[in-house]
Order: C-alpha cells, then sequence, then structure tokens
C-alpha cells in the first residue's frame, strides 16, 4: 500500500552527537538578588489573591504564611484548634524536624482569621477542622495551595 503524497526523508541529525549531560543549573544567586518578597510584593500578591472564587480564604492563608514563614504543607496543615483568638496566637507544627513554635498574631491576621472561622463555609460550628479546606470539606493539599498563588500571579502580573 502505497501513499504518494508522503515523502521519504534523510534524518538531519546523527545519533549519539547531542550531549550527554543536560545544562547545568545557575545558582539562585545568580538569577535573582533576593531569596524573600518585600512587603509591597506580598500586598500586591494578597490583592491578585482576594479577586477569585475564594478571595478571603486565600487572601487571609497569603497573609498567614507571609507573617508565619509557613511552608505550603504548614499553611494547609493549620487547624482551628492551634488559632487561640482570645490570645492572639498561633500555634505551628513545624515540617522537616522543625520543633513546634507559638506566633503571635497581628490585629489584621486576627481579624481576617475570625472573619473566617465565623464564615458559615469555613467555620468550626460546621464541624471543619481545617482553617483553610478545600471544596470538599477537608484540607486543602500542598499542591493546591502552591497552584493557587503561582496561577493568581502569573494570570495578573
Amino acid at each position: 500500500m502505497t501513499k504518494p503524497h508522503l515523502a521519504l526523508v534523510a534524518p538531519a541529525t546523527v545519533n549519539g552527537t547531542v550531549a550527554r549531560q543536560p545544562p547545568r543549573r545557575r545558582r539562585n544567586d545568580e538569577v535573582r538578588a533576593r531569596e524573600y518578597l518585600t512587603e509591597a510584593e506580598v500586598n500586591r500578591l494578597i490583592k491578585v489573591a482576594s479577586e477569585n472564587r475564594h478571595a478571603h480564604r486565600d487572601a487571609t492563608a497569603v497573609l498567614v504564611a507571609y507573617r508565619h514563614g509557613l511552608r505550603a504543607s504548614e499553611l494547609v496543615g493549620l487547624r482551628w484548634d492551634s488559632v487561640e483568638f482570645g490570645h492572639g496566637r498561633l500555634h505551628v507544627n513545624r515540617a522537616k524536624s522543625g520543633s513546634p513554635s507559638v506566633h503571635p498574631l497581628s490585629g489584621r491576621e486576627l481579624r481576617a482569621l475570625r472573619r473566617l472561622f465565623t464564615t458559615r463555609r469555613y467555620g468550626i460550628h460546621q464541624g471543619l477542622r481545617w482553617s483553610f479546606r478545600g471544596w470538599h470539606k477537608n484540607g486543602i493539599k500542598d499542591a493546591a495551595s502552591s497552584h493557587l498563588v503561582a496561577v493568581r500571579i502569573l494570570r495578573n502580573t
């Protein structure tokens, strides 16, 4: 069965001519000057995060993660019983062999967390344990929280 519309083409490269080692990764200090976000960048991130379907939850998550230096797994692992509204403290269980610690909460964080807590969808009165929960009444996953931030930034920059 011949196909007259197809032609035989010689390969453009020879096998074995491509370098066997991938290019070396550049050091972080060569790529960028700093390894942290400024307060203006975080405020911009919070503004961007507050423009979606779960605006208040996402903005609060970015604020709490920035103020307390939380990893994604630590952020999504926060539960309502780790927030002391009366004393303005947050109990954090650190990942990667870090020691648990208690952090003071600022007024802005307390107001945001209290508003999230009293919201019908997220509050503990609904029998929910997780502070930042997903669509199916359980904690959101690390990948989801990272994706949430990354997608919002990329769409709005």
